[in-house]
Protein backbone atom coordinates (compact mmCIF):
# COMPACT_ATOMS: atom_id res chain seq x y z
CA UNK A 1 0.00 0.00 0.00
CA UNK A 2 1.46 3.69 -1.30
CA UNK A 3 -0.08 6.90 0.22
CA UNK A 4 0.84 10.05 -1.60
CA UNK A 5 -0.58 13.70 -0.03
CA UNK A 6 -1.50 15.49 -3.24
CA UNK A 7 -1.91 18.56 -1.02
CA UNK A 8 -1.31 20.10 2.65
CA UNK A 9 -2.44 23.32 2.82
CA UNK A 10 -5.69 24.79 4.49
CA UNK A 11 -8.86 25.06 3.52
CA UNK A 12 -7.64 28.45 1.37
CA UNK A 13 -4.82 26.97 -0.20
CA UNK A 14 -1.33 28.68 0.29
CA UNK A 15 -0.43 31.25 -0.59
CA UNK A 16 -3.94 32.59 1.24
CA UNK A 17 -5.11 35.41 -1.29
CA UNK A 18 -4.59 39.23 0.78
CA UNK A 19 -2.15 37.78 3.08
CA UNK A 20 1.11 38.75 3.52
CA UNK A 21 2.92 36.67 6.25
CA UNK A 22 6.12 34.99 5.65
CA UNK A 23 4.76 31.79 4.28
CA UNK A 24 2.52 33.45 2.12
CA UNK A 25 4.66 36.23 0.53
CA UNK A 26 7.66 33.42 0.10
CA UNK A 27 8.90 33.02 -3.32
CA UNK A 28 10.03 29.26 -1.95
CA UNK A 29 7.99 27.01 -4.45
CA UNK A 30 7.50 24.61 -1.36
CA UNK A 31 5.57 27.13 0.09
CA UNK A 32 3.04 26.88 -2.36
CA UNK A 33 0.58 24.37 -0.73
CA UNK A 34 -2.75 23.19 -2.41
CA UNK A 35 -5.53 22.25 -0.41
CA UNK A 36 -5.82 19.09 1.99
CA UNK A 37 -6.21 15.77 -0.16
CA UNK A 38 -4.39 12.58 -0.26
CA UNK A 39 -4.40 9.39 -3.19
CA UNK A 40 -3.69 5.33 -1.36
CA UNK A 41 -2.55 3.26 -4.17
CA UNK A 42 -3.53 -0.03 -2.42
CA UNK A 43 -1.89 -3.68 -3.08
CA UNK A 44 -3.99 -4.88 -5.78
CA UNK A 45 -3.47 -1.04 -7.34
CA UNK A 46 -6.65 0.33 -6.71
CA UNK A 47 -6.86 4.22 -6.09
CA UNK A 48 -8.76 5.81 -3.35
CA UNK A 49 -8.99 9.54 -3.21
CA UNK A 50 -9.21 11.02 0.50
CA UNK A 51 -11.09 14.29 0.33
CA UNK A 52 -11.10 16.17 -2.96
CA UNK A 53 -11.17 19.97 -3.54
CA UNK A 54 -10.95 22.97 -5.75
CA UNK A 55 -7.27 21.73 -6.65
CA UNK A 56 -8.13 18.31 -8.21
CA UNK A 57 -7.27 18.96 -11.36
CA UNK A 58 -3.96 20.50 -10.95
CA UNK A 59 -3.02 17.97 -8.21
CA UNK A 60 -4.06 14.85 -10.61
CA UNK A 61 -1.83 16.68 -13.21
CA UNK A 62 0.78 17.16 -11.42
CA UNK A 63 0.98 13.78 -9.68
CA UNK A 64 0.27 11.94 -12.79
CA UNK A 65 -2.84 10.11 -11.70
CA UNK A 66 -5.46 9.27 -14.39
CA UNK A 67 -8.17 7.65 -12.40
CA UNK A 68 -9.73 7.05 -9.02
CA UNK A 69 -11.60 4.29 -8.16
CA UNK A 70 -13.47 5.74 -4.73
CA UNK A 71 -13.45 8.69 -3.25
CA UNK A 72 -13.77 9.29 0.60
CA UNK A 73 -14.56 12.43 2.17
CA UNK A 74 -13.79 12.64 5.28
CA UNK A 75 -16.31 15.32 7.00
CA UNK A 76 -17.68 18.62 5.31
CA UNK A 77 -15.97 20.93 4.57
CA UNK A 78 -15.94 24.74 2.41
CA UNK A 79 -13.40 23.07 0.04
CA UNK A 80 -14.23 19.71 -0.61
Amino acid sequence: MKLKFLGTGTSQGVPVIGCTCEVCTSKNPKDTRFRASAMVTTDENKKILIDCGPDFRQQMLINQENHIDIALLTHEHNDH
